[in-house]
């Protein structure tokens, strides 16, 4: 039996080692995200380069913008802000990416282990002993819970063509008009 997580090297990442985000912070709601104001993907670089070029003004920001001009220093601090938020932001992704590989792993290796045990124990039952059935009720359960999953998926498959299938009535030839 092969067990994939192993073979792959994949290993859970120890949870109590991620940090958790910060007490007393709570997410925006859908209300507050719709308010704040949003740049898209492909302008993050254009929104650094715009930061740095006010950064770099300095105080020249004032003499060319007047005495209402925004803090010229304040442009570096947003360029820190953006980049350690991006930077956190794709190693929390790879993280969670890397979790969800070694969760489906280890989903998978379970249930090929269930489906061995689900073998052996229906050989037994069938064969030897019915009544063994009883003391495995958890695996009983799952066995039929996949096995009514399975039927169910192919009378929806059998119900539905498949996507860029033909249908007879759609390949039948139009007869034409006169």
């Amino acid at each position: 039996m092969t067990i994939l997580t192993t073979s792959h090297g994949l290993h859970a990442v120890d949870a109590a080692s991620i940090p958790a985000a910060p007490r007393g912070v709570t997410p925006f709601d859908a209300a507050g995200k719709q308010r704040l104001l949003k740049m898209t993907e492909t302008q993050r670089s254009e929104v650094l380069g715009a930061l740095d070029e006010v950064a770099v003004k300095g105080p020249k920001l004032k003499e060319d913008l007047g005495r209402y001009a925004p803090d010229p220093s304040e442009a570096q601090l947003h360029m820190q802000k953006l980049e350690a938020a991006r930077s956190a932001t794709l190693k929390a992704e790879a993280l969670a990416s890397y979790s969800r590989d070694v969760e489906a792993s280890a989903n998978h290796d379970a249930m090929t282990y269930l489906l061995a045990v689900k073998t052996e124990l229906l050989h037994i039952v069938q064969n030897h002993d019915a009544q063994l059935a009883t003391e495995y009720p958890r695996v009983t359960a799952l066995v039929e819970q996949r096995r009514d999953a399975i039927l169910e998926g192919r009378a929806r498959a059998k119900a539905e063509p498949a996507e860029g299938v033909a249908t007879p009535a759609a390949t039948a030839p139009v007869a034409p008009k006169g």
